[in-house]
Parts: structure tokens; C-alpha cells; sequence
């Protein structure tokens, strides 16, 4: 759910398409950047063991990604008055590729 205090959006208004490209180098950078070390996000045989199919993101880059798109839509992170979603289902990266979130 997001909540914009001005006109810019309404409602249920449907954004245009914005696609995200994520890889393991990036789930590196984000681990390191936020401290969150997990090894189901860097560790494709940990990953495994745990019964995950592969490696995952992170549900809160993923959960940024998509709060830095409705800010840029919204005309600014001070215009979202209310964020929120829920995490369906991980998102796989295994390794040599680049998966999309869109």
C-alpha cells in the first residue's frame, strides 16, 4: 500500500513498468552494505541445505528498490506518507545471471 498526500497519485492508480536487475554481486554489496551477512542470500550450497532452490535477495532490497520507484513517482521521498507490501515468494538469483523484478 502507499499513501501520497497530493493529487499526483490516486487510488489504485497503476504505474508504468519499471524493471530492476539483480545479481549476486549486488546481494554483496547490499549484505555488506546493510550488515545483513545471511548466508541464504551469498551461499548458493547453504542456500540448498536450508531447502531453497538457490541463492535469494534480500526481501528488504528488494523492498527498496520498489520504495526508490514510488518515491521518484510520487515526486519525492517526502511526499509518501505510507509504504508497505508483503513478501509472497523469494526472489532466486542463482549465479552468472541477472534476474529482473519488476
Amino acid at each position: 500500500m502507499v499513501n501520497i498526500g497530493d493529487s499526483r497519485m490516486i487510488k489504485d492508480q497503476v504505474l508504468a513498468e519499471k524493471v530492476f536487475y539483480l545479481n549476486r554481486a549486488l546481494l554483496k554489496h547490499y549484505a555488506d552494505a546493510s550488515g545483513d551477512q545471511n548466508p541464504i542470500h551469498q551461499d548458493e550450497a547453504f542456500a540448498k541445505s536450508v531447502g531453497l532452490p538457490d541463492v535469494i535477495a534480500h526481501g528488504m532490497l528488494t523492498m527498496a528498490l520498489v520504495g526508490k520507484y514510488v518515491s521518484d513517482a510520487a515526486g519525492g521521498s517526502a511526499k509518501v506518507l505510507e509504504f508497505g507490501g508483503r513478501f509472497t515468494k523469494p526472489v532466486i538469483v542463482p549465479a552468472g545471471t541477472s534476474e529482473t523484478l519488476s
